[in-house]
């Protein structure tokens, strides 16, 4: 076994254009590695850590009660991940990454910056030889794994499979003759409840009017002057008889207004109209990956539903005709 500092490793294969390499231990402890253009590389070893385990997809023992193994199409994964990613909270231990849920016959993923959060629900059929299919299980895979799995998948075509147990998820990729295991395992992770966040969403009557994705999005990104103002806030105003919903944008001495058609679909109790401002990046973040062709379904219709349930309560965005799919994102407070 070797240990090597990553970024080190990674310069030197990457300056040498070569196609192969043979590692060879030295006496000293250096590593000659030598390529097959003719390089001689030396790089030292760096010291061993104090605790060092390697997870193996076959840790996920298909008999065991704990784990459910699953195999899922690459391109679902890949646009589940981007979907996903960037809303992780680097910053926050508990939010950096990506939290996976087996139930029944779905998985659920979500992610949250503490600000807003993405879910997204797939029901996927699990290989036949897995024991107790229908074992609820939960994990938490990190965001470095995530952005690992998104270039990885971007050259996958046969399915990967996922190991689910109730600490650790790992995905096995074919890459062609390559077989590449991603294992994350997190037995003390501290969770956030999404259950209790999406649970209290669901419950509450909201006032919901449908735009169009795209033209939501390009009337947005139409408001700030120059990208120096664009983590300013974006204000929605509409009233309950209107058919245009008003976007405003007040920064100093500039303003900027443009309105785009509406539909009004639901009317809480009590409310004849609308006004609340959200965050310029958490808006566009989202719409522009729902502005792409690829993120549509055959169900679905290209545009977006919006619910507001109160001033100081979070926005619900669904794809109309994608159920599975929302975000929601918390109001700018002034």
């Amino acid at each position: 076994t070797m240990f090597f500092n990553i970024d080190e490793l990674y310069k030197t294969f990457s300056v040498t254009n070569a196609k192969t390499a043979r590692f060879e231990v030295l006496d000293n402890g250096q590593v000659k590695i030598v390529f097959n253009n003719g390089y001689n590389v030396f790089i030292k070893q760096s010291l061993k850590p104090e605790v060092w385990h390697i997870w193996r997809f076959s840790s996920f023992d298909k008999d065991s009660v704990d784990t459910s193994i699953l195999e899922m199409r690459p391109k679902t994964l890949l646009w589940i991940f981007k979907s996903t990613e960037y809303m992780v909270g680097d910053s926050v231990l508990h939010l950096d990454g990506v939290e996976i849920d087996r139930e029944k016959d779905k998985l659920l993923f979500m992610s949250s910056d503490g600000y807003r959060m993405s879910y997204i629900k797939i029901l996927e059929k699990p290989l036949p030889d897995a024991r107790d299919l229908y074992k609820p299980t939960r994990a938490f895979f990190i965001a470095r794994g995530v952005r690992t799995m998104i270039a990885l998948l971007k050259k996958v075509k046969e399915n990967v499979k996922i190991g689910l147990s109730k600490d650790k998820v790992g995905f096995l990729v074919n890459k062609g003759d390559m077989e590449i295991e991603v294992v994350n395992n997190n037995p003390n992770h501290e969770y956030v409840n999404f259950h209790r966040v999406v649970s209290n969403v669901d419950g509450k009557k909201g006032t919901v009017i449908e735009v169009n994705t795209k033209m939501l999005y390009n009337s947005i990104k139409s408001l700030p002057p120059t990208s120096s103002h664009k983590d300013e806030t974006v204000q929605m105003s509409f009233g309950v008889d209107d058919t245009e919903l008003k976007l405003s944008y007040n920064k100093d001495d500039y303003e900027s207004t443009v309105s785009l058609p509406m539909k009004v679909i639901d009317v809480r109790d009590g409310v004849d109209s609308v006004s609340i401002g959200f965050n310029y990046k958490f808006l566009m973040q989202t719409l522009k990956l729902w502005s792409s062709d690829k993120f549509y379904t055959e169900d679905s219709t290209g545009d977006v539903r919006l619910w507001f349930t109160g001033e100081r309560e979070a926005m619900k965005m669904v794809p109309v005709g994608m159920d599975n799919v929302f975000v929601l994102i918390m109001p700018v407070i002034l």
